[in-house]
Formats: C-alpha cells, sequence, structure tokens
C-alpha cells in the first residue's frame, strides 16, 4: 500500500511508531515537500512499519530540512 503525505507541512511521525505486526501493509511512503529536520526521528518513527520498503523524503526538488544536514544525508542515501 502507497501512502502519499507529500507537502502536508509535516513536522514529526510519531503516529507511525503504532503500526507494529503484519496486518499494516504500508510498502511505500512520501513524505517529501514537509517540515521533517530529524532523521534519527524518522527513522526510530517508521522502524515499526515492518513492511515499509520505500520512503521518499526528497524527489524533485522537494525535500525537508533533514536534507540539507551533509552528514545526514549521506548516512541515508534518501536526501537528493
Amino acid at each position: 500500500m502507497k501512502l502519499n503525505l507529500s507537502y502536508n507541512q509535516i513536522h514529526e511521525v510519531t503516529g507511525f511508531k503504532d503500526l507494529r505486526g503484519d496486518e499494516y501493509k504500508l510498502t511505500q511512503l512520501e513524505l517529501h515537500g514537509n517540515r521533517l529536520a530529524s532523521a534519527s526521528h524518522v527513522t526510530s518513527s517508521l522502524a515499526p512499519c515492518q513492511n515499509l520498503r520505500y520512503l521518499a523524503i526528497a524527489e524533485a526538488g522537494a525535500d525537508n530540512p533533514l536534507c540539507h544536514n551533509a552528514s545526514m544525508s549521506k548516512k541515508m542515501q534518501l536526501c537528493s
């Protein structure tokens, strides 16, 4: 299942921590064009999403503040 939450001024994704187990079929999540500033917050919040295979935090020039931290973008290899 794909969920596109891009361009919504989202600054935190804590709610995804409740999506534990195989019954949640989220495989793709698009979050580009928001206000996510912490890579550690994003990764810890999405860790319980066992089926998540694709995460977009930057696409076609629309990114998040966390993408402007050079060391973080290299570690995550998600920001362009």
